[in-house]
C-alpha cells in the first residue's frame, strides 16, 4: 500500500505521470483492491489519458459496482 500512498499523494501535488506510475506498481501488489484503478483513473483524466481512464474506470466497477467516483468519472 506504501505504493497507493505514495501515488496518493503525487496526484495532491499534480505530478500525474509519476502518480500513474505508482499506482500502477500499488496494482503488481494489490491487484485486487480496486481503489487503485479508481484513482488512477483520476491521474489518467488529469494527462487527458480518456480510453485509459474509462479502462480503469470499467475494471474498478467490476470489482466494485458500488463505487460512485468510478460512475463519475465515466460520467
Amino acid at each position: 500500500m506504501d505504493h497507493f500512498h505514495r501515488a496518493n499523494t503525487l496526484c495532491i501535488d499534480e505530478f500525474y505521470e509519476e502518480a500513474v506510475a505508482a499506482y500502477s506498481a500499488a496494482a503488481t501488489t494489490c491487484p485486487d483492491y480496486g481503489d487503485i484503478y479508481a484513482y488512477r483513473a483520476g491521474a489518467y483524466i488529469k494527462l487527458k489519458k480518456h480510453m485509459s481512464a474509462l479502462e480503469d474506470c470499467n475494471r474498478a466497477l467490476q470489482m466494485n459496482p458500488k463505487c460512485e467516483r468510478c460512475y463519475f468519472k465515466k460520467g
